[in-house]
């Protein structure tokens, strides 16, 4: 893992105390940040097929969930 692979761990931390207080969205393509998440905190948006952004959190997707629950890190998804 590579330093800043390393340090992302620490910034989703630093976030997940941040939104204890506020409101607040960090948005990523690293999964290394991905990974230190829980599927609760984690929202995916991707593109339908009529073209219209859509969200869906982690956590709501029961494969995700079985996953994470074995050990499997988000990132990889």
């Amino acid at each position: 893992m590579s330093t800043l692979g390393g340090l992302l761990p620490v910034l989703a931390d630093e976030v997940r105390e941040a939104a204890g207080r506020s409101q607040l969205l960090a948005t990523t393509h690293a999964p290394y940040f991905v990974d230190a998440l829980r599927p609760k905190e984690l929202w995916v948006l991707y593109r339908d097929n009529e073209g219209f952004s859509r969200t869906i959190r982690a956590s709501d997707r029961r494969h995700v969930v079985a996953r994470s629950d074995v050990g499997g890190q988000l990132g990889n998804l």
